[in-house]
């Protein structure tokens, strides 16, 4: 996600606000890698 908004957006500790939206966001929780069935 981090690398996605960076290419359009910036703001202080944008790095640190995202990864911490992602840890308690339960969507992104669920579709992480370690948590697909593998192919």
């Amino acid at each position: 996600m981090y690398q996605d908004l960076k290419r359009n957006v910036w703001w202080p500790n944008m790095k640190t606000e995202i990864a911490e939206f992602v840890a308690r966001c339960m969507v992104c929780q669920q579709v992480k890698i370690e948590h697909q069935k593998p192919a």
